[in-house]
Formats: structure tokens, sequence, C-alpha cells
């Protein structure tokens, strides 16, 4: 199996995901599967970066970067992905709203993952939604993008049902 050569990763996420929209953070210096997509933390505060990426934000962007594909899997095209992959500009946020952010997205890092349906109506998922949100000025729009996400997923996801069908 191929690896991708980059060893200076600090993130990845799955090239063919299902209904987890996830990005993860590689500590240490590591080969990455082929199947995964890797970006390299530039400049910045790599903990908040990885709060934003893993931003409902973020993975509305994962999934309209995408196609379906068989069994409901998206497939997402790696070198369009990770020049046109998009986060709100970290310089937007204050350091205390950043570290409200980081302390939030530390509590969704402790349990165990879930989908993405179960992990949208989660209460501390959705708080550290917000303090993002919120940050932003766009709190009002915060629902609208859960709701836009989730339906998105499921269309994907349910024509897999219906294909085997």
């Amino acid at each position: 199996r191929r690896s991708n050569l980059n060893l200076d990763a600090n993130f990845i996420t799955n090239l063919n995901p299902h209904d987890r929209l996830v990005v993860q953070r590689v500590k240490k210096r590591s080969l990455v599967d082929q199947r995964y997509i890797t970006f390299s933390n530039c400049s910045g505060d790599a903990d908040f970066l990885f709060c934003l990426l893993n931003s409902v934000i973020s993975m509305l962007f994962i999934e309209f970067s995408g196609f379906p594909r068989g069994l409901g899997a998206l497939d997402l095209n790696k070198a369009l992905f990770s020049t046109r992959h998009r986060i709100p500009d970290p310089n937007l946020f204050s350091d205390e709203e950043k570290n409200k952010i980081i302390e939030e997205f530390s509590k969704i890092q402790r349990r165990r993952p879930r989908s993405l349906n179960a992990e949208l109506t989660d209460q501390t998922r959705l708080k550290f939604e917000s303090l993002i949100f919120q940050a932003l000025g766009i709190g009002d729009v915060m629902q609208q993008a859960i709701d836009t996400l989730i339906q998105a997923v499921d269309d994907r996801t349910d024509r897999r049902r219906s294909d085997s069908d």
C-alpha cells in the first residue's frame, strides 16, 4: 500500500468519509496511508486550528467538497481539497474566545466518537459550535448550518440504502 510521504503533517482526514466528518491530529512524525488527506500547520496555534478544523463550518466544506460514491461514502479529491479547504481566520477570535473554544473542544475529545447526527445534537458539541458562531458574529445561522450539514450527510448516506434495495 502506498503512503502519503508528508511526514510533517499535523492533521489528517479520511479521503472517503461516511457519516463522521472529522479531522484527526497527528502528534508525531508519521507515514500516512494514501486514504487520508494531510494538512500541515504552517503557522498558528495548532490546538485552536484543530478546533476550527472540526467545527461545523469546516465539516460543511468537507461535505460539499466531494461527491457521493458507493455505499454512501463521500469521495474527496485530494489535490482540490488540500488547496481549497477553508476555515475561519483564527485572527478573528480574541485570546479569550480561543481559550474557551479549546476548553470546550477538549471535552468532546475525551469521549468516544459518534455519528454526525448524534454528535450534532450533543449539548457539549452545541456549546462548542455556539462559541465559534457567536465569536464570528453569525450565531443566528448556527442551527441552519447544522441542519444543512445533517441533511446533506443523510441524503448521501440514504442514497446507499436506496441503491442496495
